[in-house]
């Protein structure tokens, strides 16, 4: 005998008692309980009913006059469509009221609901004439007192209903109390009988719980893996969809990873136009059927309302069921054999940017609530991701179009300073002609003049110097010749090249043997050279520079040091930037084009070392060039 047999025995043994004392009482229970089923039956069958439908038709009336006068104020169609929607309810509730009324009241519903219909027929006319005007004022004034007349015939039917319910109640209490009397003696007996039943069968009841909650617990398990394994899938589908960073794949993918994901026959994802942008489209179909881009031409503004919700839309049955959906959305959704479908939403604003449209196209895959979630957590993914997408592009395209200025600039300069340097060499060639005394003798001003003339002129030279060479830096013709170099003869002709003031002393710190080191001396001339005039034009009357070279290890420094007016420290990081000047050299008047350092900098680079700068604002300035010593060596 198997253990659920002699269970369901010994529960047999206990129903048999328990069914023996019930009829034992059955009988004397009966006449109590045929008259609280006579009472519960015209209560429940009759009066609530009849009154459930008189509250409806009063409820629907309310809802009318709610639209008509909310449209009739705000002129809003909105509240047209609802006075609509109510007055159709509402016939639907006069129907069901006809249908349940009892013969006695029949005559007073038939009132109640003509006074209805006489107000339903003055608000059909005021809704069509102008808000506000004559006709609106004396429509008013005859729908107010229909509209009380139905409120008096709908609270007094309800209040005959009430009271006939009252009644039906206090009936059904008596026979309550009668068949409890009976039903508590027969309780005692029958708990009596079920629990000496229950004692003896409770231990084989356990053992079989116990071995029903291992199978529930393998089950658990087995559901728990599926529910791990499907998340374990859709952040697989989100990865994939992260792995492309340009709009157009990322749409793609989305729509390659979510038809197969959500076993979908076919998956578009649409994305609304942005800034004169067409819309785009990315769609995967299971099999070769989808010759056109389905839905590619489909807006997703219809969808701004549930979007707004946090919902989506969906149809179990696209072919008799559109579910608000655009007469053209169903139709390309049918041309491509679509039964069930769901379309998510997503987007950041108020307004959907695109949506996610899933079809299935048989009979017997509905949309699961978990898909749904699923669907919707997915689109908010594509959404980040989109987006994401969109800034990378926009950021490729200023970046495409800062390189076309960019180059643009530089072809313009170099095109530019080429073009400069020819008059400015007969500039310099006509004032060396003028200033020979061959030409003819010249006055002490004119002299002056000329040599102003040549001192901008040179000048001028350098700037265009300047910029030449930081065409040649950034566009990468630059070249750096190493040779066999003495540093120190370098120092020396930047000295010289350097027209100091007379009242600003210069000196220099040279070791008294030849320091040689292998770099283009051409370069580390114009370091040095471009260093020194900063030095120079900074450092007021009386005040002094000194140029020094020493080894230190590895390699060789240059330094340059002024007591001049120093630098901001605020201002001292932006320094190797080009054109960039400090702000108390403009506020001075200090001429310059602030690419001294730029080039400096470049220069150092190209020889791998490293240049460093300190100062203090009204103390003075030092840079220090660090050549590594590969390359060097004493002689």
């Amino acid at each position: 005998m198997s253990k659920a047999t002699s269970v369901a025995r010994r529960l047999y043994r206990a129903f048999a008692m328990v069914i023996l004392v019930l009829l034992i009482t059955g009988v004397i229970a009966s006449f109590a309980a045929w008259q609280q089923y006579r009472s519960v039956d015209a209560l429940t069958g009759q009066v609530m009913p009849e009154r459930l439908a008189n509250s409806r038709v009063f409820l629907e009336l309310m809802e009318s006059q709610r639209g008509i006068c909310n449209y009739l104020l705000n002129n809003d169609p909105a509240f047209e469509d609802v006075y609509r929607d109510d007055k159709r309810e509402y016939q639907f509730a006069a129907q069901e009221l006809r249908r349940t009324t009892m013969p006695e009241d029949r005559a007073a519903v038939a009132v109640e609901l003509e006074r209805a219909d006489a107000w339903f027929a003055i608000a059909g006319r005021q809704r069509q004439v102008q808000p506000g005007s004559d006709e609106d004022v004396c429509f008013a004034h005859q729908g107010g007192p229909t509209f009380d007349l139905f409120l008096s015939s709908n609270a007094h039917l309800d209040r005959t209903l009430t009271h006939r319910g009252d009644v039906l109640r206090a009936r059904t209490r008596t026979a309550e109390l009668t068949a409890a009397g009976t039903l508590i003696a027969t309780a005692g007996l029958g708990i009596l009988a079920a629990l000496i039943v229950a004692v003896r069968t409770a231990r084989r009841v356990k053992r079989m719980f116990k071995d029903e909650k291992k199978h529930a617990r393998a089950q658990a398990r087995a559901q728990a893996r599926a529910e791990a394994r499907a998340q374990s899938k859709m952040r697989e589908a989100g990865l994939r969809i992260r792995e492309n960073v340009s709009v157009d794949a990322a749409l793609d993918a989305a729509a390659r990873v979510l038809g197969p994901a959500f076993r979908a026959d076919l998956a578009v994802v649409r994305l609304a136009g942005a800034e004169h942008q067409e819309q785009r489209t990315a769609w995967w179909s299971a099999s070769d059927r989808d010759g056109a881009r389905p839905l590619s031409a489909q807006p997703v503004s219809w969808l701004a309302d549930r979007h707004a919700r946090g919902d989506v839309w969906r149809s179990g049955d696209v072919r008799t069921d559109p579910n608000g959906a655009p007469d053209s959305e169903r139709k390309e959704l049918l041309a491509a054999g679509a039964v069930s479908a769901l379309t998510v939403p997503f987007g950041a604003g108020p307004v959907p940017d695109g949506a996610i449209t899933l079809v299935r196209r048989t009979d017997d895959a509905p949309w699961l609530p978990a898909e749904v979630e699923a669907a919707g957590q997915v689109a908010s993914d594509v959404s980040r991701w989109v987006q994401q997408s969109h800034l990378y592009e926009r950021e490729q395209r200023l970046e495409a179009q800062l390189r076309d200025l960019d180059r643009s600039k530089d072809i313009f300069l170099s095109t530019v300073s080429h073009e400069l340097r020819t008059p400015l060499t007969s500039i310099s060639g006509f004032v060396e002609l003028l200033a020979d005394t061959a030409s003819g003798p010249l006055t002490d001003d004119q002299r002056h003049m000329l040599a102003i003339v040549e001192r901008n002129t040179n000048r001028l030279r350098g700037m265009i110097e300047d910029l030449l060479t930081l065409s040649r830096i950034e566009t990468g013709t630059l070249r750096t010749v190493r040779e066999s170099t003495d540093v120190t003869e370098l120092v020396d002709h930047a000295v010289r090249s350097v027209a100091a003031p007379p009242d600003v002393n210069v000196y220099t710190h040279c070791p008294p043997k030849s320091m040689v080191a292998d770099v283009d001396p051409h370069q580390i001339e114009r370091v040095l050279t471009n260093l020194l005039s900063n030095a120079v034009k900074f450092t007021p009357a009386g005040g002094e520079v000194v140029v020094s070279v020493r080894e230190d290890g590895n390699h060789v420094v240059l330094t340059v040091s002024d007591t001049g007016i120093g630098i901001p420290h605020d201002e001292q990081a932006e320094l190797f930037t080009r054109f960039f000047r400090a702000s108390n050299a403009v506020e001075a008047s200090i001429p310059g084009t602030g690419l001294g350092l730029t080039i400096v900098r470049n220069i150092v680079a190209n020889h791998d070392g490293e240049v460093k700068l300190r100062s203090e604002p009204g103390e003075g300035t030092t840079v220090t060039v660090r050549l590594p010593r590969e390359r060097v060596y004493a002689a």
